[in-house]
């Protein structure tokens, strides 16, 4: 996911925070709250991370970053990033159950399919 990064080690959380801005800043993309996993992989997780602006919030798992990272998306009026709205509008609509006046699903054709799949 866009929004979700696997580093190997947390010494490597902030160089990777200062490239991601140097990235959506060329492509004149505002950063989002994002979730950083940092372990050597996915089982062997070692911390969590939400990410609002250049402020890193150590949460206990990466499940539980991913809730709050989705939660703070919805309190900040922040939107879902470009390079992982489907699947931001997948836990919106498909685990949270969660319909807003500022979903706009003509922006993805194929999302409407995809979450049919799930009904």
């Amino acid at each position: 996911m866009g929004d979700l990064g696997l580093l190997q080690g947390v010494s490597k959380l902030g160089k990777f925070m200062s490239d991601r801005v140097e990235k959506l800043y060329s492509w004149k993309i505002k950063a989002q709250p994002y979730v950083v996993v940092c372990g050597s992989n996915v089982d062997e997780v070692d911390a969590s991370y939400v990410v609002v602006n250049k402020t890193t919030y150590l949460i206990s798992s990466p499940q539980r970053a991913q809730d709050v990272c989705f939660k703070l998306i919805h309190a900040l009026h922040a939107e879902y990033s470009i390079e992982s709205h489907r699947i931001w509008m997948l836990i919106q609509k498909e685990l949270h159950k969660l319909d807003t006046p500022f979903d706009n699903l003509r922006k993805d054709t194929q999302l409407p399919l995809l979450l049919r799949k799930f009904k």
